[in-house]
């Protein structure tokens, strides 16, 4: 639950000016005007102290803090995104000199809290918007007004920003709630079909994590063909659709699939099978979400991640980059798991064993040979996931 936001910091080098906010952002009663009066040089002077837990705050209060310079502001923006008490909203004068001017603090302080909505507050009509846009690079947080300013726009402007400041937080909450709950369903229904098979425990974390790893190394060789889309949000939705590799083994008989023997033809070509089994009931899912998600993903994955490079792979021998990437990433991931985890038909074969396994004999039949290369350069990180992630091994 994210507290209402009120916290507002004003940086201003003449006192008088501080002294208008105060009056127009802290009204007060005849009875309190007197001692607010008292304190306001200590205000002015210094930090206005927050009211302690005793006082009472209607919703429409601020707290008000103040700064006399860009550094001081700085300072205090700094402190306090450290402390987890950020301000909603700043209203920056331009120039106070002898320090830095408005707009160099704006500047760091937007790099310091992307989220603070700033109001650069100028009597000078020699600063223009475009020349503040390009120092700071950012339109969405940042408003102008001119001084003398009207009691009236600055009541308007705290209450409107330090609304869209909390609405935004509050979206960005109930969006990581959501995320949070689909992972939870996904990874609950991928292992429903890991049930299956108890000496795999780990296996999907193993997988999302190698997955996101080698997708996350992809992005920094800017391929042409791929680097639009490997963004954050496609590595966060590959860790998660890549659990779905094997959902298609809920619907394989047990008797099948831990065999301690070699399978027979017709049992492996029906042990094939959990491909199209997950593909089919992820993509009907994909299609009634109706947009975009990583069901999109998934369903490739659970489809395609027993593809090979060269057309050999299975359900519809796809080739080279016909084969989605989000499959070819996680084949990989998921042949390095298979092969250092025991199974019933085997021991775990070492991570130096299973390196040279895919290296040497399958390779580039096997894999797309950007993905093995990234494998072998990271093949140590593979290692280190493999035993943080043990407990099946």
């Amino acid at each position: 639950m994210i507290n209402h936001n009120r916290r507002i910091l004003i940086v201003d080098d003449q006192p008088e000016i501080l002294e208008d906010y105060i009056r127009i952002l802290s009204p007060v009663s005849p009875q309190e005007e007197e001692e607010k009066l008292a304190s306001l040089e200590a205000a002015i002077f210094g930090d206005i102290p927050e009211q302690g837990p005793g006082q009472k705050r209607s919703e429409k209060d601020y707290t008000l803090i103040l700064a006399k310079q860009g550094e001081e502001a700085v300072s205090l923006v700094a402190q306090a995104v450290n402390e987890k008490k950020p301000f909603a909203v700043t209203f920056m004068d331009v120039r106070m000199p002898p320090g830095i001017n408005g707009v160099q603090a704006a500047s760091e302080i937007h790099k310091i809290d992307p989220d603070l909505e700033i109001v650069l507050v100028t009597a000078h009509s020699d600063v223009s918007r475009q020349k503040i846009l390009e120092l700071l690079g950012t339109a969405d947080k940042l408003l102008y007004l001119r001084k003398p300013f009207d009691a009236d726009e600055i009541k308007q402007l705290a209450m409107a920003l330090t609304d869209k400041w909390n609405l935004s937080k509050m979206v960005e909450q109930k969006t990581e709630e959501l995320r949070l709950t689909h992972s939870t369903t996904i990874l609950a229904l991928a292992e429903l079909a890991e049930l299956k098979d108890t000496a795999t425990g780990g296996h999907l974390k193993r997988v999302a994590e190698y997955s996101k790893l080698i997708a996350t190394e992809l992005g920094k060789l800017k391929e042409p063909m791929w680097c639009k889309y490997i963004t954050d949000k496609y590595i966060q939705d590959l860790g998660e659709s890549s659990v779905l590799h094997d959902i298609g083994k809920i619907g394989i008989p047990e008797a099948i699939w831990l065999k301690p023997d070699k399978l027979t033809v017709p049992e492996f070509e029906f042990m094939e099978t959990h491909t199209t089994i997950g593909g089919d009931a992820l993509a009907k899912a994909d299609r009634e979400m109706g947009i975009p998600s990583f069901l999109t993903q998934g369903k490739e994955v659970a489809y395609y991640h027993h593809e090979k490079f060269d057309g050999t792979g299975y359900p519809k021998g796809l080739k080279g980059r016909d084969i989605p990437l989000s499959a070819r990433i996680v084949a990989l991931a998921d042949v390095y798991d298979a092969l250092t985890s025991m199974r019933p038909y085997r021991q775990a074969l070492s991570h130096e064993a299973a390196y040279r396994l895919i290296t040497e004999e399958m390779g580039k039949k096997h894999f797309d040979p950007l993905i093995l290369h990234i494998f072998q350069k990271n093949a140590q990180r593979f290692k280190v996931i493999s035993q943080k992630y043990s407990w099946s091994l």
